[in-house]
């Protein structure tokens, strides 16, 4: 059986999420979720990976 990972990226579009100190909550998942995506695919297999949306849209 193929073990599946779904990333929620959280918010996104004009929900920006918490905003402090020139940063945005959206900004910091987007990034944290495709660094983690990228580096399972670099260094692992046998799994599928989704995540809740692409690009900044309100899912």
């Amino acid at each position: 059986m193929t073990k599946r990972i779904f990333w929620d990226k959280g918010h996104g579009g004009q929900d920006s999420g918490a905003v402090g100190n020139g940063l945005e909550e959206k900004q910091l998942t987007h990034k944290i979720v495709e660094y983690a995506m990228d580096f399972l695919s670099s260094n692992y297999t046998g799994f599928i990976q989704k995540t809740s949306h692409t690009g900044d849209i309100h899912p």
